[in-house]
């Protein structure tokens, strides 16, 4: 699983604003078999993603739904992260 927050800027009306999102890549390979079990992909803006006062940590939380491509199927994935420099 790979999840990152990243902030994209827009120029409406000439001036920049920003919006934060969180994207997932999610894979499940058997590697007995050698066979994709999952793999899918998705995003949402709707998160809690707080740092630190200073840079040494950061956490984030959120429901991000996914499409697998291998069972044609969404799923929701629970996100709870804390990074510490």
């Amino acid at each position: 699983m790979v999840t990152f927050a990243r902030k994209r800027r827009f120029p409406p009306g000439g001036g920049p604003t920003s919006a934060v999102q969180t994207v997932l890549i999610v894979g499940q390979i058997d590697v007995c078999l050698r066979i994709t079990l999952v793999n899918g992909q998705g995003e949402t803006p709707e998160h809690r993603f707080q740092f630190a006062s200073d840079p040494s940590s950061a956490a984030i939380s959120t429901t991000v739904p996914a499409f697998d491509s291998i069972s044609l199927q969404m799923y929701d994935f629970g996100v709870n992260l804390t990074w510490v420099a």
